[in-house]
C-alpha cells in the first residue's frame, strides 16, 4: 500500500495525519525538523498544509512534489487565487485545492464530519480527489 505524506504539521496537518492512519492507511508527517523522506513513486496522496504566508510557497510545494512524485497532490492551504494552477504549471501532476472547514480548537472531530469540497485544476485531478 502506497502511503499519505501530510506536509506541515500544525493545527490542519496533525488532525489530518490523524485521520489518515486512523483510516488504516500508512501516514507519514513532515514538518519543520529535516527527516528522511519517502521514496520518490511511493506517495498516493501528499496533503500540503504549511501557511501560505511562507517566502516561495508555490516554489516549495513544487519542489515537495518533484521530491516525492506523488500521485495527487492535495493543498489544504488557504491560498490566493491561482495558487493551485501556478504549482501545477511549475510541476506537473494532478493536483487539487481543498480548503479546510471547521474550528481549530475541535480540528479532528469536524473534518470528519463535515463534507471536503475540492477544486482539481483539471477533471482528472477532481476526479482523484474526490
Amino acid at each position: 500500500m502506497r502511503s499519505v505524506v501530510v506536509i506541515g504539521l500544525g493545527e490542519v496537518g496533525a488532525p489530518l495525519l490523524e485521520l489518515v492512519r486512523r483510516s488504516g492507511r500508512p501516514g507519514i508527517g513532515i514538518d519543520v525538523e529535516p527527516q528522511d523522506l519517502p521514496a520518490p513513486g511511493t506517495v498516493d496522496v501528499m496533503h500540503v498544509c504549511f501557511p501560505f504566508e511562507i517566502p516561495d510557497f508555490v516554489g516549495e510545494v513544487a519542489r515537495y512534489a518533484e521530491l516525492l512524485a506523488p500521485r495527487l497532490t492535495i493543498v489544504n492551504s488557504t491560498v490566493a487565487v491561482g495558487t493551485t494552477r501556478a504549482i501545477h504549471q511549475r510541476a506537473g501532476g494532478p493536483i487539487a485545492h481543498s480548503p479546510v472547514r471547521g474550528k481549530h480548537a475541535h480540528m479532528l472531530e469536524q473534518m470528519a464530519s463535515y463534507a471536503k469540497f475540492v477544486g482539481g485544476v483539471d477533471a482528472t485531478s477532481a476526479r482523484l480527489a474526490a
